[in-house]
């Protein structure tokens, strides 16, 4: 069963490096919904109880910022609510003091994908990203710790890219 997870960690990385080159925000958002959909089984096959419970939350995240133009998803209250899940969902699956990362992480995650604007979304993404990579460390996934490099890489070069672009008075992103 661990291999297996590994292997879906694996499949969760591959989409994870295409999310911040996303101009659209949806098409960041249907991406983040696959991975997280992925990342919870692959934690939950390698005994990460912590990673998998909060990112089972992250994929209803998800759904709610995808559906922000609808009224009963456009309540701030939403990064709130979901912020003190994703602290519980720790809490109860508490293994040792890197059991709170996730929660962390993902409260940084829930900030990143709630704002509409790409370069909020990518400063709160490294920081989560940084998380997740001691996390990944520590719980020895290799999926997640080079996922958490090539996010942090993706990120750092869209930044790159992107300000170059607009240098040149070209938009892309």
């Amino acid at each position: 069963m661990e291999n297996v997870g590994q292997l879906i960690g694996f499949a969760a990385m591959a989409v994870s490096t295409i999310i911040y080159w996303q101009r659209r925000r949806k098409n960041r958002l249907i991406l983040k919904l696959t991975t997280d959909v992925l990342w919870a089984a692959h934690h939950l096959m390698i005994f990460s109880y912590s990673a998998a419970a909060t990112t089972s939350v992250a994929i209803f995240r998800e759904i709610v910022f995808y559906n922000c133009d609808r009224k009963w998803a456009k309540s701030k209250l939403w990064c709130v609510v979901f912020s003190i899940v994703f602290v519980l969902a720790s809490l109860m699956t508490w293994k040792d003091i890197y059991s709170i990362v996730p929660a962390v992480s993902s409260v940084l995650t829930t900030i990143a994908f709630g704002s509409k604007k790409i370069t909020i979304t990518r400063a709160f993404a490294f920081l989560a990203s940084v998380g997740m990579l001691t996390y990944g460390i520590h719980y020895n996934s290799i999926a997640t710790v080079i996922n958490e490099f090539l996010t942090e890489l993706s990120i750092i070069a869209s930044i790159i890219i992107c300000r170059s672009m607009k240098r040149k008075g070209e938009k892309l992103c």
